[in-house]
Parts: C-alpha cells; structure tokens; sequence
C-alpha cells in the first residue's frame, strides 16, 4: 500500500502543530489562488517590481527554486495547458525537459479525485483528516502529495523499463519535496520538439496496430506492478519514433489496495480502446482484460 510518512510531511509545505512557531500565523493569511498559464505568468516582470535578486528569472517559485539549483537554466516556451496544469520546455545544457506546472487545487477543474486517493495512506492523522474534510491545509497537503505520487510513481515505473519520461528530480524524498507544484521530467521528443500524443497523430493501418499492441504491453505490465493508471488513453500516451510512451501517472492507483481498483483496471482498458477506434484500430479487449485481472491478482500474492 503507498505510504507517506510523517515526518517527511514538512518537504511538501505541509506543517503540523508543533513544528513550526510561526506557521499557524501564516497559513490563517488568506492567500489568492495562482494559476500558471502563459510565460508572462510564470517569468518575473521588471515592469512589476524590481529583482529580489541577481539570479531572479521567474515570479513562480517552484520554478525559480528549481532555476537556482541548476535543475535547469532555459525556458524555451510553452508545450500545452490542461485543466490540471501547465506545460513547459525547458532545457538544462542541451537537453530537453518538461516541466509540468499544476495549479492551484482551488482552480483546477478536476478536484473529483476520491476515488485515486482511496487506499492511499498517510500517516499523520491529523493531515489526512485535513484532507478529508478539504481544508486550506488538506488542500496544501493534497496538492504537495498529487506532485509526489507523479514523481514516485515516474521513477518505479522507470526502474521497472516501462516507457516513461525519466524524472528530473529525485528519487530522495527531500530533492522531490523541493520541487513544490512542478514535475520535471525528460522531454520525449527530438531536441526541443515534444513528440505528438497519440490522439493528435494520424496512422496508417499497421502502424495504429503496432500503437495497440504496445499499448497494451504497458497496460498489462502496469497490472503485473499491481497499478491501473486511471486515466489511460491516446491522450496519455505519446508516438515517437513508432514507440509508444506513458506519460501523466499521478492519479495511478494500487489494485489491491484501492475499493475500486479493478475497475479502474477495466475502465482504462475500455477507454483506451475507445480512443484507439479513432485512430481506425478495433482491438480484442476481451482476452487483454483477462490477462490483466490475471496479472493483478497475481501481484496482489507477491
């Protein structure tokens, strides 16, 4: 079952009673929510104030913190926005990242995520009560732990060789926790040209059954770890080089341990063949699904 210890809390903005003197006070400040969106939103404006520093290049801290310790030091432009974050290249010499900028929970559209955090424990009781009863500080918390289970599930389903961006922080919890609301990662793709997803190309009758069968390769593999992905389709999978790349896990759950784990399972295999019919590829869901039940129990044994 996914753990986040207590004492680990205070990496992720999130503070109980008797760490800090002065926290109770600053968190009873309301604060505006931010969303990140276009560069101006993000890059410090001169016209605004002045530097705080030599070194200030953004207004957003997450990326200026992640700027100052040389995580990368090029901006490069915007990728894509969502309803959950912003995209962004950049770049740390010549190699091309992404960093994905979430916004804050009190803007983003989908705050429905009961059903992800099922299963997943947290240790300090009084930071999961917070995020039950959605507090200012559950939310905090809710926020900081969305951004770690992106970054700790990258780096398992790295170790493990399934196709995925490599990330940019970690793996120690502390180097995670610095990161605040951004994901760094790899960027997949040429350079600084983003590989396309799979639900914005178009493929010829071979090449969308080539897509389905890996797709189902990492969907099957994804059950044999004890996961389902949540939110499985074209639009979560990349196509680069005829190789296809599973990008944007945070919501992933444990099969066993979540109440509705299996049918996460079956929904992402019947959304993800549904988003393959409009690429013109019908695939055999019956005998995938099987296997993947199958897979899944068998984790639960290990």
């Amino acid at each position: 079952m996914p753990r986040f210890e207590d004492d680990e809390y205070a990496d992720y903005g999130v503070r109980t009673k008797n760490r800090a003197d002065g926290a109770a006070k600053t968190r009873r400040k309301a604060r505006k929510p931010v969303k990140r969106g276009s560069v101006s939103e993000i890059v410090w404006d001169d016209r605004a104030a002045a530097r705080p520093t030599s070194t200030t290049r953004f207004a957003d801290p997450d990326m200026q913190r992640l700027f100052d310790r040389g995580y990368f030091d090029t901006l490069v432009g915007p990728l894509r926005g969502g309803k959950e974050a912003m995209v962004y290249v950049v770049k740390r010499g010549d190699l091309g990242l992404v960093a994905k900028l979430y916004t804050d929970r009190a803007l983003r559209a989908f705050q429905n995520d009961a059903g992800y955090w099922a299963g997943y424990w947290v240790d300090d009781v009084r930071v999961a009560k917070a995020m039950r009863q959605g507090s200012r500080a559950g939310q905090r918390a809710k926020q900081g732990l969305w951004v770690f289970r992106e970054y700790q599930t990258l780096w398992r389903l790295h170790e493990a060789g399934l196709p995925v961006p490599r990330p940019a922080v970690g793996p120690d919890v502390s180097d995670m926790g610095e990161a605040g609301s951004v994901v760094l990662m790899e960027l997949v793709g040429d350079g600084d040209e983003p590989a396309p997803r799979l639900s914005d190309v178009r493929l010829l009758t071979d090449e969308a059954r080539g897509a389905w069968e890996q797709a189902v390769a990492i969907y099957v593999r994804l059950a044999e770890l004890g996961l389902a992905h949540g939110d499985l389709s074209t639009y979560n999978l990349l196509w680069h080089l005829g190789r296809v790349w599973l990008i944007d896990v945070p919501q992933a759950v444990e099969v066993a341990a979540s109440p509705g784990g299996v049918a996460l399972l079956r929904r992402d295999l019947e959304s993800m063949a549904t988003s393959f019919r409009r690429l013109g590829h019908v695939g055999d869901t019956a005998a995938v699904e099987r296997r993947a039940l199958a897979a899944a129990k068998a984790a639960r044994g290990m």
